[in-house]
This record gives structure tokens, sequence and C-alpha cells, in this order.
């Protein structure tokens, strides 16, 4: 997983050997951007200044009340790398790196980088083989596109277009469908194994992650839902199923990013709140509310230890990822080291390889 690189003229020749057109558009198919929602206004607007309440998709206010925070430090606790895994965090800046990390949540070191001046990644994910599911667009020429990289390899096996226009994110189930959220509201993309056309999984107003329990349950976060402030609401579908029954979860605002625990507590990012909240099966009010450490919270993981990863977009000078323990409401460290604007962040459960060490300097001969 060392040194690897997603070469642009790759993922473009994957493309069109997997894609029969890039539709780029939704309007073939009827559906429109929620009313008042100028298209991709709320992320997009996101490039330009940090948000901290959201109203209609537009951002009015900045993250200053937010950019201070007690978050802690460095930790000396060796990392649990078999518990942890490693930690993609999908960075904003120029280049558009996706920087690795043990995700035992106490190195604060990246270990590698996928580099690429092609593709700007924003809400990535994992599945349980290790395969990076990466949401990008190219902001200057605004093809965006959905790439697979399976474990360990340096160029992406897929990458899907069709229909895809500004994507926000991306994550598989267990059969190996692939669900992408466009930067537009409206419907979801999935495509099926193997497939580049996608079907439609509509009823939703501004839809923005997604993530399954362990019984392969979807949750998808839909930030715009709702008439009156604050709006936001948390959609629970069966697998394989278009019916959705929304959780009536209170204590969300505008929320963004959504993560599941191994016990199925539910943990969602609110950026008009500032906060993350976590929620018990089948409550609707949240057991616990983080805000220390919070700031314009994007997207969410966990290892397979419980320790939450948050993406603080909006953290001065340039965000940072914050890491919790289980049941903590302050961080345990932040992690800052060559991360510029997160805004997606993703576990992989397969042990790494372990940390390359320098070769020792030869001794001279006499």
């Amino acid at each position: 997983m060392l040194s690897r690189l997603c070469a642009g003229a790759a993922a473009l020749t994957v493309a069109a050997a997997l894609v029969s057109g890039c539709g780029g558009s939704t309007s073939a198919t009827g559906w429109q951007p929620a009313s008042g929602l100028a298209e991709g206004a709320a992320d997009r607007s996101v490039d330009a200044a940090p948000l901290s309440q959201l109203s209609g998709g537009a951002a009015p206010l900045s993250s200053s009340a937010c950019a201070a925070s007690s978050s802690g430090a460095g930790s000396s606790v060796s990392p649990d790398l078999k518990a942890g895994g490693t930690l993609f965090v999908s960075v904003g800046s120029a280049g558009a790196p996706i920087r690795e990390f043990y995700g035992s949540g106490t190195d604060p070191t990246p270990f590698s980088s996928i580099d690429t001046h092609i593709i700007h990644p924003r809400g990535i994910s994992v599945d349980k083989k290790g395969t990076l599911y990466v949401a990008a667009y190219d902001s200057v020429s605004g093809i965006g596109d959905v790439l697979e990289f399976p474990q360990g390899q340096s160029s992406p096996s897929v990458t899907l277009q069709n229909m895809m226009n500004h994507p926000i994110y991306a994550a598989a189930d267990n059969k190996g469908n692939v669900y992408a959220i466009n930067d537009d509201g409206g419907p979801i993309f999935v495509f099926a194994p193997g497939s580049s056309t996608p079907t439609q999984l509509g009823g939703f107003t501004y839809p923005t992650s997604l993530a399954f329990d362990s019984s392969w349950n979807m949750y998808v976060v839909d930030r715009s839902f709702g008439s009156s402030a604050p709006l936001g609401a948390v959609f629970e579908l069966a697998p394989g199923s278009q019916s959705k029954t929304n959780l009536g979860l209170t204590g969300l605002n505008n929320p963004e990013g959504i993560a599941i625990d191994s016990s199925n507590d539910i943990f969602v990012s609110n950026l008009g709140g500032n906060s993350v909240t976590e929620y018990a099966p089948g409550a609707t009010a949240p057991k616990l509310t983080i805000t220390n450490g919070i700031c314009d919270p994007y997207y969410l993981a966990l290892n397979a230890r419980n320790f939450l990863f948050v993406v603080n977009y909006g953290a001065l000078p340039k965000g940072d990822v914050t890491v919790y323990k289980p049941n903590a409401t302050s961080p345990l460290m932040t992690l800052t080291d060559k991360i510029v604007k997160p805004q997606g962040v993703a576990v992989n459960p397969i042990y790494p390889s372990p940390k390359p060490t320098a070769s020792p300097t030869p001794t001279p001969a006499p």
C-alpha cells in the first residue's frame, strides 16, 4: 500500500473501457434539484468558505465560533495495528491527495498517500475486502466519477462515470452494489456488480452519505429533509429494498456524515450544530453529543475498536481529523500532518504492511 500513485491516464483508460457514455446530468430522467437548492451549492461553496450553519443550500455564516477547540495532542501509546487497520483521509488541497495513516488513532504521521492532479476526492469508504471507493470530480472540467482501488493496488480497477455529475460519496454493500451520491440533491445511483449503468434510489431531498449496519441494513443521511429548521433526517432501508423509514432522530442539524459501530450505534455529524450525535439502536434521542474539537464536521469513520474519526473541514488553520475513544467527548488526539481542508475519511479493516523504517547508514570504509 506504500508509495501508491493514482495515474489520471490509467483512470481514464479504465473509464473508456467500462463506460459506454458519461451522462453528466440527471435531466434525462426528468429529475430536478430540490426547490431552493442551487445545483451543488451547499457542498461546492465549502471550497471557498467553511460552513457553520446551512440554510436552503447556502452557507451564510462563517465558522469562527467553532475554530478554537481543546483538541488532544499526540499520544505515546503504541499503535494497535491489527485492530486499527489503516485510515484514509481525502484532502482538498492542490494535487488532491488521499493520505494514509495507521487506523489506531495514536500515530499522527501519514505513512503513504495516493496523489493525483486529475481528481478532487470527496467522500470515501472502504469495504470488507479493503477496496477503497473514492467519489471525485475535476473542479476545472466539472467531470465527476467514482473510482475503485482494490486492496494494495496503485491504480483504480473500475471508474464509474455514467450519471456522475459532482459525486460526493460512494460506498458498496455486501453484494458488491456501489451506491453513489451526487452533490445535486435527488436520487442515489446504484451500480450493480460489473455494470456501468445505474438504477436510481429516489425519494430523498439532499442525501449526503450512507452506511450499513451488521445486518446490511442501509442508513442514508438526508441533510435538507424537513420543512422547518433544524433540517435533516436519517432513513433506514432493508437490504435490497427501496422502501425507507425515517428514524425520527432528534438533535440533528443539517447532518452530513454517518458511521455505525460494532453495536449498531449510529453516529451522525451535524454541520449546522458543529456536533456529532450518537444514537443507540432503536433510540431517537442522542445518548452522547460531542462538540469538543468539532468544527464543520464532514464525514465519519470507526475502526475495529470503535474509535471515532471526525473530519473537521473548518478547524483553523487548515482543517483536521479528531479521534475519540468510545464514550469520550474530548479527543484522544488530532491528526493534522499533511492534512489541508479534509473532506472524507475511511478505515480499511485489512491489517497493513509493517511501517517502513529507514535504511541504516553504511559505515564508511576505513
